[in-house]
């Protein structure tokens, strides 16, 4: 098996790997926006409440013992929603990190088996560019040479030679697609593309904070 064959084979494995952490990562990053839009929506129905006793639209002269213990029954309950949604938002927070961090692990170590595999090819198939085209390009060179388009002493002080070179490698600039992609089989998805990593200094500062998150914070507010 070639060196090449070996390192696709390394990509193969690797790219499991990534989609087997890609996975759990995914279904916590949809819990976390399952959980913003509920809570989104028990904020908005919790500010539509409040609006309606700020703007009159709950007669105050008339109010029965029911529709107060229900007013208050529905802005308690909302908040107290609320309040578990932010709650299970940290803990979400809390869980994904460490999967968001082994992604971007495997992300780094399949893009450094892609470099490898990119130059092993791309010297490949210069390799065999040249092999297959040298005798037509030495015709080109060798024409270009006794065409007298080129000669000694131009402006940039170049020589015959460096003036052929400079020429064809111009020819070879022109022909390039500079935006093609890679190859779909060496294509990286990476889902924590726009996913805040903490910096070290954060990392550091937050290994001191001993302060209660999520549900431990709720019950502990629920008990004070």
């Amino acid at each position: 098996m070639s060196n090449l064959e070996l390192l696709q084979q390394e990509f193969s494995q690797q790219k499991n790997n990534l989609e087997q952490e890609s996975a759990i990562f995914k279904d916590l990053q949809a819990e976390q926006t399952k959980t913003k839009k509920i809570l989104e929506a028990l904020e908005g129905d919790l500010s539509s409440v409040i609006a309606k006793t700020k703007d009159g639209l709950i007669d105050a002269s008339g109010l029965t013992v029911d529709e107060y213990v229900d007013l208050k029954n529905q802005t308690t309950g909302l908040k107290a929603r609320i309040e578990y949604y932010k709650a299970l938002l940290e803990e979400i927070e809390i869980k994904i990190y460490k999967p968001a961090e082994k992604v971007r692990i495997e992300v780094g170590k399949l893009q450094e088996i892609r470099k490898q595999i990119c130059s092993v090819k791309a010297e490949n198939s210069l390799t065999e560019f040249v092999n297959k085209n040298s005798e037509l390009l030495t015709e080109i060179y060798t024409n270009f040479k006794f065409s007298g388009k080129f000669q000694v002493g131009n402006s940039n002080n170049t020589t015959i030679e460096e003036q052929i070179l400079n020429h064809i490698k111009a020819k070879f600039a022109d022909n390039i697609n500079y935006i093609a992609d890679i190859e779909n089989g060496l294509s990286i998805q990476n889902p924590v593309a726009s996913f805040e990593f903490r910096s070290p200094m954060q990392n550091h500062v937050l290994s001191f904070d001993k302060s209660p998150k999520g549900f431990e914070r709720l019950i502990n507010e629920v008990s004070q």
